[in-house]
């Protein structure tokens, strides 16, 4: 009878099983399983149906991405070739290699080349068309950072950004960035860069110079999220990005570009200041478009997490997985879809790895680890030697053709193939959908139209990033600011550019530009501020340190490098200009004597102090990094501003500048150890300010019950330079029970957007007195809560986990319908149905009576449930302390049937667990 019994359950529960399953398979249908609104919705099934449609080649060819060299795809190119027989799936423009010239028509040439592309590749590839990346680098500052510059709007460097400390200015950018480089076809950004610059190293090759936002993690990361942010609202989700260099560069000590460049922090000195930016970057309980597309891995060698440290991280598949698993955020990323993007697999640290007596580049090798690292996308620069584009074209079908063979051999090559394909196809379909060769085609003159129009937002940036770093001109007696009569000098770190072999040079600033700026400013058709046009002059710091070279004030221990003397009359111009200035500006760059000759000649001019100037007065500018004059040298200097970038609104505020026209409103975002400015204590709050505490989400009139809990946040908390304080700065809420005269246990928190925040419960009854107290001395006022005594006690604290970029929550009902109502009721009488299945059976020693009061039972907890949800009073998206359940893109009006469903459930999980016992006895 027992065994009867049994078998009887256990039919029972085989078949709440079957329902259950069928329950899925309707839900499924009916939207409650993944629904996403967005082109986001179907990007995960079209990358299905695209990646089941392709073949081998065309699945391998889709994680490469190549330069090539001109702008002609016709028939017979190296290009065209790639394309048509390995259907690659991306390419990186460059105007080193004749892309395109930065001329004005350089958008319209750039729409021309894509539309080129992207019909080869449609021509040639599988359905769904799945559009071609077209890779750009585009970070701003002028080439070579910033690629396509001709025509389009001259962008900051991120330092200048940083220097705001406003991040709006970022989204404002990353708008612009997103909007131009949509219009004419560019679809993957490589950047922004999320390097932190904690400690600068002005003499290393790896100084980052200003492509960084600056040295505080938090802050980076803030502003990165927002550029971030930017670039996807502004291309209309048509532009993704790809963060680098993960896991982090600013502590190389010298440039991947080089040679593998060791960092030597521990786990968690990489977590708390190079890995705080891309954990925020992943984190999805922001806004979706500040969460980035893609990371570039980075070349170097990390010790702390590569067991392998001869290897560059980029081609280490477990050091990588293991800083996926340290950080949940990104291993959520990672998780969700998220794209690896290898940086140049040609570059000097990949070859001295692969072969350190440089007698052969193994691509296959390369290619291999890459992949097998866990790299989706593979981005094949530097394949073939300097001006031999056929050697590198054939090195890249050469990849291509091993890793095609290696698919069809190897299961494990095969998956990782398939594994990135797949994430690369979802990222391309997440922007375009299912997108036909028409809708990726380009109207160049629409595009050279709709580009070039940001300059007012540029200049915004550009005088709230002005910084006085140092001044002391009014110390020591002397004027602000040129009169007219005084001549003024402008000495310029003015370097050639050439972007192409064919291209014609051009010197990055130009001094001219920065004369005709001036006159036409301040000169006799201006304010008159310099009574002669002979009042201005400009030399180069090239010219300025052969000048000191010739005048033997210069010897060959003072610098690595000596430039190419002057000629007899140049070098007495320059003398002469600079023995009748009044006034010497310096603008400077960073400062890299093997790269620039002459980027030394201010400190060279400093050190030597000529007599020749006589009483001029010395105002430095810096139009890079701020860090790379020394105490001594800064003292010597009138004035010391800092613009952190040289193109030209830069340099129009810098010179208004001098003349007083422009304020300073700025503050450096790295630290400047030659004036005394150390970021770490800038950013700490100030201690004059007074800082409040307020109760959040309750009355502060009305009484708190013993036991309840209460949250408490401050007010706005201010650093020393007047910045909201940065996110993650400590601070502990200290309790005072003034009845009993104790202390209770403190509770640490941290800051968020410059706000303190911690739930605690009311644990005595009486007077409690709230302080909250910063790691520098900084108290706020007290904030003193009258607790009831309490029917029930609630021994201990409850305090949240902190989360860095929580989502704000607001609680409002979901929009049901009656197609809602009607699937919820549904449910929720399929629930009594699966009661009847488990309770129905012969031996559940329950009368039909019973049965009835907890079908009805059954019933009333469905209806609770979605009246809860109808009501708003539950949302699986917007959970206490920013959680959510309910997965981004899904309709919120689901939650009402699934809540109803589950709550039904309940009364039947008792009987579930009492046939499951039974089973367990017998």
């Amino acid at each position: 009878m027992a065994q009867a019994i049994l078998d009887g359950d256990v039919n029972r529960l085989a078949a709440t099983a079957r329902v259950l399953l069928l329950l899925t398979t309707l839900l499924l249908a009916l939207g409650l399983a993944p629904h996403r609104a967005s082109a986001q919705s179907s990007a995960d099934e079209l990358a299905r149906s695209a990646l089941e449609a392709m073949s081998p080649v065309e699945r391998v060819g889709q994680l490469f991405v190549v330069p090539f060299d001109g702008s002609d795809v016709e028939d017979g190119t190296a290009i065209a070739r790639i394309i048509d027989e390995y259907h690659v799936g991306g390419v990186l423009l460059d105007p080193r290699r004749g892309n395109f010239v930065n001329s004005p028509d350089a958008p319209e040439q750039v729409a021309r080349l894509v539309n080129a592309l992207q019909s080869r590749a449609s021509a040639a590839g599988a359905r769904p068309f799945a559009p071609m990346f077209v890779a750009l680098a585009q970070m701003g500052n002028g080439y070579p950072h910033t690629a396509l510059h001709g025509g389009m709007t001259p962008l900051p460097s991120q330092m200048s950004l940083g220097a705001t400390w406003q991040p709006e200015h970022a989204t404002r950018v990353g708008e612009i960035v997103g909007h131009e480089l949509a219009v004419v076809g560019v679809n993957l950004l490589l950047g922004p860069g999320l390097n932190v610059v904690d400690v600068p190293r002005p003499d290393s090759s790896g100084d980052l110079g200003v492509q960084s936002y600056g040295g505080s993690p938090a802050w980076v990361a803030r502003f990165g999220r927002r550029y971030i942010e930017g670039v996807h609202s502004g291309s209309d989700g048509r532009v993704a990005t790809a963060a680098g260099s993960f896991p982090g560069i600013g502590s190389a000590d010298r440039s991947p570009s080089e040679e593998g460049a060791v960092v030597d922090k521990t786990l968690p000195e990489l977590q708390a200041v190079e890995l705080v930016p891309f954990a925020a970057v992943a984190d999805d309980s922001g806004p979706d478009d500040a969460v980035t597309d893609a990371f570039v891995s980075s070349h170097l060698r990390y010790r702390a997490i590569q067991q392998q440290t001869d290897r560059p991280l980029s081609l280490d598949r477990a050091g990588l997985r293991y800083v996926w698993a340290q950080v949940p955020s990104l291993l959520a990323w990672r998780e969700r879809g998220g794209v690896l993007v290898s940086p140049g697999l040609g570059l000097p640290a990949v070859r001295q790895y692969v072969d350190s007596e440089g007698r052969e580049f193994n691509v296959r090798r390369v290619v291999g680890e890459a992949l097998a690292a866990g790299n989706d996308v593979l981005l094949t620069t530097d394949f073939g030697p300097p001006g031999a584009p056929e050697e590198g074209a054939r090195n890249i079908e050469a990849a291509v053709t091993w890793l095609l063979e290696r698919y069809s051999e190897d299961e494990a090559v095969r998956d990782a193939v398939d594994e990135a394909a797949r994430r690369v196809l979802r990222l391309k379909f997440s922007m375009y959908g299912p997108a036909a060769p028409s809708t990726v085609r380009l109207s160049p003159q629409t595009a050279a139209a709709r580009v070039g129009v940001g300059g007012e937002e540029i200049g915004a940036v550009a005088r709230d990033s002005l910084t006085l770093i140092r001044h002391t001109g009014a110390e020591g007696g002397g004027r602000e600011s040129p009169v007219p009569g005084e001549r003024i000098v402008l000495v310029v770190d003015a370097r050639e550019v050439r972007e192409c072999a064919d291209c014609d040079p051009y010197l990055a600033p130009d001094p001219q530009y920065l004369v005709d700026h001036l006159l036409q400013t301040y000169g006799p058709e201006g304010t008159a501020r310099v009574q002669s046009t002979s009042d201005v002059g400009a030399v180069t710091y090239r010219e300025l340190k052969a000048w000191l070279q010739a005048s033997g004030t210069v010897a060959t221990e003072d610098t690595p490098v000596l430039v190419a003397p002057l000629s007899a009359e140049r070098l007495a111009e320059v003398e002469s200009q600079l023995s009748t200035a009044d006034w010497l500006v310096f603008a400077m760059r960073d400062v890299r004597p093997s790269e620039a000759p002459g980027s030394d000649a201010l400190k060279l001019f400093l050190k030597s102090n000529p007599p020749q100037t006589g009483d001029a007065r010395l105002v430095g500018i810096a139009l890079g990094a701020p860090y790379y004059l020394d105490t001594t040298e800064i003292d010597k200097l009138t004035s010391y501003y800092a613009v952190y970038s040289h193109i030209e609104p830069f340099l129009d505020v810098a010179l208004n500048a001098i003349f007083g026209d422009e304020a300073p409103a700025g503050a450096s975002p790295v630290s400047v150890p030659g004036a005394g400015y150390e970021l770490e204590k800038r950013l700490e709050p100030d201690p004059d300010q007074t800082v409040t505490l307020e109760l959040v989400g309750r009355n502060p009139a009305a009484s708190i019950a013993q036991g309840e809990p209460i949250t408490v946040r401050s007010s706005l908390v201010r650093d020393l330079n007047g910045n909201t304080a940065p996110d993650g700065t400590l601070v502990t809420f200290r309790r005072y029970d003034r009845a009993e005269d104790v202390f209770l246990p403190d509770v640490p928190a941290a800051t968020v957007l410059g706000r303190a925040t911690s739930t605690m419960r009311a644990e005595r009854g009486g007077e409690l007195v709230l302080t909250a107290v910063f790691e520098n001395g900084l108290r706020s006022e007290p904030l003193v809560l009258d607790i009831e005594g309490a029917a029930a006690s609630a021994a201990g604290e409850l305090v949240l986990p902190e989360v860095p970029f929580p989502a704000i929550v607001e609680r409002s009902s979901v929009p049901v319908d009656w197609g809602i109502l009607t699937l919820s009721l549904t449910l929720i009488l399929l629930a009594g149905v699966l009661f009847y299945g488990v309770e129905g059976g012969e031996g559940s020693g329950r009368s039909p009576v019973s049965r009835t009061r907890l079908f009805l039972l059954v019933m009333a907890w469905g209806l609770a449930g979605y009246l809860l949800v109808a009501a708003g009073g539950l949302q699986l998206a917007a959970l206490p302390g920013g959680s959510r359940l309910w997965p981004r893109g899904w309709s919120p009006a689901y939650q009402a049937p699934l809540i109803a469903f589950v709550f039904a459930l309940l009364p039947v999980v008792p009987s579930l667990w009492r046939a499951v016992s039974v089973r367990r006895r017998e």
